[in-house]
């Protein structure tokens, strides 16, 4: 399933192409040599009886943002430029991953899209009066 990667004002959304329940979040740095480092999480606890927890619905995500519906979290740590990152979002039976990388100019750079349909896919950032961003594919 595919997971588009934008960055605006310096942060970092992670938006699907429709709204999804999802069962955890994941953002890790790749390392040289491979090694990952977990710098951001969102999940359940896993002694919850599934049946117990709530999933939030969602199309777009902000990068360090808690949801309430996950009692557990990690992070989130400060991403840094020119480090090559994974996101990985549980959905159900499904999965999203993409890599990505913010670049010297504040730019956002996903160096090969998981999917082909992703591929110069460009969004606009609309703000509601309440100050929400919701992002639109152009």
């Amino acid at each position: 399933m595919p997971v588009d990667v934008v960055m605006d004002g310096g942060e970092v959304y992670f938006i699907l192409e429709n709204p999804q329940e999802i069962s955890a979040v994941r953002v890790m740095a790749v390392k040289p040599g491979g090694e990952a480092a977990l710098l951001w999480e969102l999940r359940h606890n896993m002694t919850t009886p599934v049946k117990e927890r709530r999933f939030p619905k969602v199309k777009q995500l902000k990068y360090g943002v808690a949801l309430e519906e996950f009692p557990v979290a990690v992070g989130p740590a400060e991403l840094q430029k020119n480090v090559e990152y994974t996101v990985h979002l549980d959905i159900g039976k499904n999965f999203a991953k993409e890599v990505f990388m913010i670049t010297d100019d504040k730019g956002l750079v996903v160096p090969r899209p998981a999917f082909s349909r992703q591929r110069g896919r460009v969004y606009t950032a609309v703000t509601d009066k309440d100050g929400k961003k919701t992002f639109v594919l152009k």
